[in-house]
């Protein structure tokens, strides 16, 4: 029992290392737009991942907005969780952020618009 336990502490080390030295060298800081991300559940993560996966490095996450007060001080795939009160304006300037990216929510009704309706989502820009 003990043989397994080892091994499976080295494989997970090794694994957490492997991804971390990719992640350091594949890190292109230089190049790109610096965003936060306005969302930290299943929506505000998979921009997260899809961003980090782009081979090309157009942005460069550099931190989450949260409206959850659990969130405050936390940290998410390795950039910190920024509450989205009256300081979050001082942290975008200190981060030297230039946009944040936000996931479209579904709106969900208590009941579908009738056939007959001309009901259309209001899109601001």
């Amino acid at each position: 029992i003990i043989s397994y336990v080892v091994s499976f502490l080295l494989m997970t080390t090794f694994r957490l290392f492997i991804k971390v030295m990719y992640d350091a060298i594949n890190a292109d800081h230089k190049s790109g737009i610096d965003v936060f991300i306005y969302g930290t559940k299943a929506g505000g993560i998979n921009i997260a991942k899809s961003l980090r996966m782009k081979q090309s490095r157009t942005f460069n996450l550099c931190g989450f907005i949260a409206d959850d007060p659990a969130m405050k001080g936390k940290v998410m795939m390795g950039v910190n969780v920024y509450m989205n009160d009256e300081h979050l304006l001082e942290h975008l300037a200190e981060k030297r952020v230039s946009g944040v990216a936000a996931f479209p929510v579904r709106r969900r009704f208590s009941r579908p618009p009738s056939a007959g309706s001309s009901f259309a989502p209001a899109i601001s820009r």
